[in-house]
């Protein structure tokens, strides 16, 4: 039999989750990246609110409101499926 040569070992992988080099800008992301604009004025309305929504009974009140909301609509169309045709015969007839 023939005399095989030896094949080169790989260099060793690099892992796939490692985070890359960060590359210097050039060109035109460069000047974007040099520019540092103001946070626009609803960046800074959706903070204020993201503040507020930080205390307990803002979240407490927001979802007894939410939950009591649903109960009504709930209830407004259950009782549309009882009483509709007549409410519909009521409106048809002008009254």
């Amino acid at each position: 039999m023939a005399k095989k040569n030896p094949t080169p070992t790989p260099e060793p992988r690099v892992a796939r989750n490692r985070p890359k080099a960060a590359k210097p800008a050039t060109g035109a992301t460069a000047k974007k990246a040099e520019v540092k604009r103001e946070p626009g004025r609803y960046r800074h309305f959706i903070e204020s609110i993201r503040h507020k929504w930080a205390n307990p009974r803002i979240q407490n009140v927001a979802g007894v409101t939410a939950i009591t909301l649903a109960v009504f609509i709930l209830g407004s169309l259950i009782s549309g499926l009882f009483t509709g045709a007549l409410d519909y015969n009521l409106v048809s007839e002008g009254l």
